[in-house]
């Protein structure tokens, strides 16, 4: 294993790193300093832009465009005039709870998982299709890590205070979620369970800020390896690179967080090489007018 840290952009709470296979970038979030990143790594070169509400996700949709999940709903986000326009916004985001994480299923629907302020078990699971957004579960404390097995036909989401991963049956057609069940207590793998993402042997891949781990799981939870980055404070993993063999990894500033001890790694973006793994390329979100 070889971790690298790309550049000298330094984020207060890096999250969401997206892969764009169409264009070979690499884009991510800074959502305390409600920023959108675009790393080019065969130029070396980021590039970024100013969201009007803290972001939590990015992902391309189909018919060209991108649309962001901020705090409080899903809008379209103009990459060439920086632009944003409300698409759907959903009642009582922003307040006492908001979006967190999100990632697309391999029907286009783009899922978004909740965050308390209050780190209460209050926040949920949404689903924007392109027209409307449904609420698919509730009673979480901070949602992390959604993705889903190769065929789709199952849901990962971690509640990152309690420190657990669940897995749910995933209906592909409809996009409802079913059959609930834990699938690992984390409190043995140090550190907290933040973003994740699947590999195309449907291995699940987890960084877990505060120690500085990232976790791959086999699909039926047990542990196949586990890293150490010596970056104590990652927040979340994707694959990307032209044949999907790296993993990048994001990660924030304790110190402005989470009130912890300032740790001089964090806070910047990284990619580990060498790992002997490749990932999915991510599904383009679903037309969105």
């Amino acid at each position: 294993m070889k971790i690298e840290r790309l550049g000298s952009v330094r984020s207060v709470l890096g999250e969401g790193p997206y892969w764009d296979v169409i264009d070979q970038l690499l884009y991510f979030v800074d959502i305390r300093e409600c920023r959108i990143w675009c790393y080019d790594p065969a130029a070396g070169r980021f590039r970024n832009w100013t969201t009007p509400k803290q972001p939590a996700a990015i992902t391309r949709v189909a018919g060209g465009g991108f649309v962001v999940a901020l705090a409080d709903g899903f809008y379209k986000f103009d990459t060439g005039t920086g632009h944003f326009t409300p698409l759907a916004q959903v009642a009582g985001l922003g307040t006492i709870e908001q979006l967190n994480d999100a990632k697309v299923d391999r029907q286009g629907r783009f899922v978004a998982g909740g965050t308390s302020k209050a780190r209460e078990p209050i926040a949920s699971i949404y689903s924007f299709d392109g027209e409307t957004v449904n609420m698919l579960d509730t009673g979480f404390t901070i949602c992390n890590g959604p993705c889903w097995s190769v065929d789709g036909g199952t849901f990962y989401l971690a509640d990152t205070i309690p420190n657990k991963i669940y897995a749910y049956d995933y209906a592909t057609q409809t996009g409802e979620i079913g059959g609930k069940r834990l699938l690992v207590d984390c409190a043995d793998i140090g550190g907290l369970a933040d973003g994740a993402t699947v590999d195309a042997a449907g291995r699940i891949w987890m960084a877990f800020c505060g120690q500085g781990k990232i976790a791959c799981f086999n699909p039926d939870g047990t542990v196949e390896r586990i890293l150490d980055t010596g970056v104590k404070w990652v927040s979340s993993v994707q694959f990307g690179g032209r044949d999907l063999d790296r993993l990048f990894v994001t990660s924030f500033d304790p110190a402005a967080v989470a009130g912890r001890p300032a740790d001089d790694p964090s806070g910047y973006l990284y990619v580990i090489d060498g790992l002997g793994a490749t990932g999915l390329p991510e599904p383009l979100g679903r037309c969105m007018t």
